[in-house]
């Protein structure tokens, strides 16, 4: 028995295709791999700007460590250098003193 060839519309371009397997949403390659960049660069878009703000911050850390070494700082003088408080990658709480430190993890490579 033959199945009727049914037409199915692209995922990406809109356009009528006939399928090569029952399971394919893309007309093409091309639609298939724009389609992926495109989801890619909404995601990225969405955090560029988080990322930028901890980019800023792990610089003024860098340049106060480079300079100084290990060093404890009053939050105005980072505040002075240009950091944010608002953007961390980690939080932990200091069971002696009772606070929350925020960080900005590093990964040496």
């Amino acid at each position: 028995m033959l199945k009727a060839i049914q037409k199915k519309v692209c995922k990406y371009s809109k356009e009528e295709f006939i399928p090569r397997r029952n399971n394919q949403i893309f007309a093409n390659k091309e639609s298939r791999v724009a389609y992926h960049n495109d989801v890619s660069n909404a995601f990225r878009n969405k955090l560029s700007k988080t990322n930028k703000e901890i980019i800023k911050d792990y610089k003024v850390l860098d340049s106060i460590l480079a300079e100084f070494g290990e060093i404890t700082v009053n939050k105005f003088y980072l505040r002075g250098a240009g950091f944010s408080f608002t953007t961390f990658t980690n939080a932990k709480k200091m069971e002696k003193k009772q606070s929350i430190v925020y960080t900005i993890l590093h990964f040496k490579s």
